[in-house]
């Protein structure tokens, strides 16, 4: 019986899981990257790897609402608690690559195919002339303002994940662990 578990397992795993229309998963998190403290906030991004495990492709036309938006948060859990400490704008995605990091890649044609990869490292999600605020975005129609606006202000915030720096000292968070 393990045997075959595991050989089942291991042959759903190795397959994609193809949905109807379009579905795009973060399939990894990489380069993180620290842009600095004013005060006592500091600034983080992280890289993602979009991931389309439907079956067909997603546009990515920044120009246009045709395209995704990637959300950065900050997570804490500690003592058994889970708690939200940092956000980002919205990051929004203007080309699609066509890698296999999630399945072999069927093409792009202009946009993320199926079965393709594309990355955006922590310094292009931490990008300032591509974030916009997240109330740009109706969750409940999926549209989007194209041309949206940029983050103002310091250079180092500028939009990205801001958290808290007591929220990150390890002798008032005991045992916490980060995503």
């Amino acid at each position: 019986m393990r045997k075959w578990f595991a050989i089942s397992a291991a042959l759903w795993l190795s397959a994609p899981v193809w949905a109807a229309g379009g579905d795009i998963i973060v399939g990894d998190l990489y380069s993180p990257a620290h842009w600095g403290q004013v005060g006592n906030i500091r600034a983080y991004s992280i890289g993602t790897i979009s991931c389309n495990l439907g079956d067909t492709s997603i546009p990515f036309n920044s120009s246009t609402p045709n395209h995704p938006v990637i959300a950065q948060n900050m997570y804490r859990l500690r003592d058994g608690r889970f708690e939200q400490i940092g956000q980002s704008w919205l990051k929004h995605a203007f080309a699609a690559l066509s890698g296999n990091v999630c399945g072999t890649c069927q093409g792009g044609g202009g946009g993320l195919g199926p079965g393709c990869s594309d990355p955006y490292s922590g310094g292009l999600n931490g990008s300032a002339g591509r974030l916009g605020p997240r109330s740009e975005v109706n969750v409940y129609t999926g549209t989007l303002i194209p041309n949206h606006a940029t983050p103002s202000g310091d250079t180092t915030l500028a939009g990205r994940v801001q958290v808290l720096q007591a929220d990150l000292e390890p002798a008032q968070n005991a045992g916490a662990r980060y995503f």
